[in-house]
């Protein structure tokens, strides 16, 4: 088993100072990227295909002090077997760093873009996105209090100051000559946008002897899960005789992933100047099946004692126009 140096007959290593600040804002593409910063991260375990479950990405503000580097232009001795890396510097200076992690589904394609774009405060990103932050960076602290993701080194200097002597802020490792990489590639899936619209209702029985104003309501279920609609109203005291059928523009769309599943359903109510309020028979389409290439319709009944009509629909994969829906690997 080899110890020490993998290098011995390298000099002492070389100290270059710097006098620089930097930031970069990471989302993690690699199942390597995520083990190169599990332990900074405190992530546990990054076997198995963690980036299918969980999805990191952090925004670095850093100043540089000075880089120590390894002498590696000598011979290199028999590396441990399993190795695949070997630190090569070792930078010294201040660092604040804010780890955003999410499961896939929240922390989707979409979200990621919109962290890459972000030029706000980090707080701010993670409260809209329902994702979850903490601080894993050292001696670097945010003038306001605030962590702001800065975009240029005059914009790290206005928001960052330092604290304390300059320390190891992180490692850059060199990869070792025919030792393989981890294979592995984390899942940034897309939402996919899905419209449901109801076109027509078919009025059978209207409730009266005469026309009677009617109040259409929709409400939609996502994995049976209540989601909200742009606009509940249906129908909104609109007359319907039976038999009529009325042509309908109701329309709404849920973000949605592959293999969810997705229903949206009628309910309300009539009454007039003699007949106190009264429910209409509630009715719901079939649930639909979610993907990219989603195109479905049909037609549901719904009838009681007092109303009965039948709703035709159509569901609608709406493609992205910048990206496809899917995977992003």
């Amino acid at each position: 088993m080899t110890t020490g140096s993998l290098f011995p007959k390298a000099g002492p290593p070389r100290f270059t100072p710097l006098n620089e600040m930097r930031h970069e804002a990471l989302a993690v593409e690699t199942e390597e990227q995520l083990a190169a910063n599990a332990s900074a991260w405190g992530i546990v375990s990054v076997g198995g295909g963690v980036g299918l479950a969980t999805q990191y990405a952090s925004y670095r503000a850093y100043q540089l002090s000075y880089v120590v580097e390894l002498d590696d232009s000598g011979p290199m001795l028999e590396p441990p077997p399993g190795a695949v890396y070997y630190p090569w510097r070792i930078y010294f200076g201040h660092s604040y760093e804010e780890v955003i992690s999410g499961d896939a589904r929240t922390f989707n394609a979409d979200a990621r873009a919109s962290f890459l774009n972000w030029g706000g405060a980090i707080s701010a990103f993670t409260q809209r996105s329902k994702l979850s932050s903490k601080m894993a960076g050292r001696g670097l602290v945010p003038v306001s209090g605030q962590a702001i993701f800065a975009k240029s080194p005059s914009e790290v200097y206005g928001n960052y100051r330092a604290e304390g002597p300059a320390v190891p802020i992180f490692t850059e490792f060199r990869q070792i000559p025919y030792r393989s990489e981890l294979p592995g590639k984390m899942a940034w899936i897309y939402p996919i946008e899905v419209e449901i619209r109801f076109t027509r209702v078919q009025i059978s029985e209207d409730g009266t002897w005469g026309s009677t104003p009617w109040n259409l309501r929709a409400d939609c279920l996502l994995n049976a899960t209540v989601v909200p609609v742009s606009d509940p109203t249906v129908l909104e005291a609109q007359r319907v005789d039976s038999p009529e059928s009325v042509n309908l523009s109701w329309v709404t769309r849920i973000s949605a992933f592959d293999g969810d599943r997705v229903e949206c359903a009628t309910s309300g109510s009539f009454s007039d100047h003699v007949t106190s309020s009264t429910q209409i028979a509630r009715g719901a389409m079939q649930p639909v099946t979610v993907s990219s290439s989603l195109s479905a319709s049909g037609e549901f009944r719904a009838s009681n004692a007092k109303s009965s009509y039948a709703v035709s629909w159509t569901a609608q994969a709406i493609p992205k126009a910048s990206a496809g829906a899917g995977v992003v690997q």
